[in-house]
């Protein structure tokens, strides 16, 4: 997950966005295929991490988009984020302001799919498939919505790994942040916190 440059007035990249996750019924997973393949322009795939019924496709570089079955009434559509630590990162988050929903879980891979997947997955990344996508936590920020932290485990950080933030975008930004200081004024922001990293 590591980026080329911080800019100057930015912390230090600690999480990267490598899923949206969209709540549809296990009994209308069809319904939604059709509803984002048609979205999207991508077929969905059936997850290889879950017993559940979950379908993923691409979304952008580095960025996927899952449905499955909503793990409570009322599930929001949800960012799931990578970070480095799991531990680190709800401690900070949580003296934010943030809550931690349950606890830590494993995404384990199926067996059969271990073995299916690991010919084309070494041939494409060089690393064997593992028994887990790595540990999550669903958290809340300090208003409500809900968010996914994972640490990935490294073969798995390998199908995300495209779509980290060039030196251009990075460059962008930090002239986009220093017109709007000009225009706006100076304002607080995630970056007047420590940026130690986790």
């Amino acid at each position: 997950m590591p980026r080329s440059r911080t800019p100057s007035n930015q912390l230090a990249p600690r999480a990267k966005l490598v899923m949206v996750s969209i709540p549809v019924p296990a009994a209308d997973q069809q319904k939604g295929r059709a509803f984002y393949e048609s979205l999207l322009g991508q077929p969905f795939a059936h997850s290889h991490y879950s017993k559940e019924v979950h379908h993923h496709a691409p979304a952008a570089s580095g960025v996927k988009v899952t449905i499955g079955p909503p793990q409570n009434a009322g599930q929001p559509i949800m960012a799931m984020f990578s970070v480095l630590s799991i531990d680190n990162s709800v401690a900070r988050l949580t003296a934010l302001g943030g809550k931690a929903q349950g606890g830590k879980f494993d995404i384990p891979v199926e067996q059969t799919y271990i073995a299916a997947l690991n010919p084309e997955w070494q041939r494409l990344y060089s690393v064997p498939v593992g028994a887990s996508m790595g540990k999550s936590q669903v958290m809340k920020d300090p208003f409500g919505n809900g968010i996914i932290l994972i640490e990935l485990e490294p073969w798995a950080a390998t199908a995300f790994a495209a779509g980290d933030l060039s030196d251009r975008e990075l460059g962008i930004h930090e002239v986009a942040m220093a017109v709007a200081e000009k225009t706006f004024g100076k304002e607080p922001h995630g970056a007047d916190v420590a940026s130690d990293a986790d």
